[in-house]
């Protein structure tokens, strides 16, 4: 309930500012979200034993993904 109060005190400049970070956050978030859930998901729709002729592309993408 405080944060809401501090959030309303500030100026308009800072209340943008802090909605930037609030949507950057959200993005962080599913990005994260992605990797766990699709990660297992690629593997087991592709399939694990497919690991011994190389990586899938996908999961060199979810890698990267998880990089950033």
């Amino acid at each position: 309930m405080s944060a809401i109060w501090v959030w309303r005190g500030k100026k308009k400049s800072d209340r943008a500012t802090s909605s930037l970070a609030q949507w950057l956050i959200v993005a962080v978030s599913g990005l994260n979200l992605l990797f766990i859930f699709g990660l297992p998901l690629s593997l087991w729709w592709i399939g694990v034993w497919k690991l011994a002729y190389g990586v899938p592309a996908i999961v060199i993408a979810l890698y990267t993904l998880a990089a950033v």
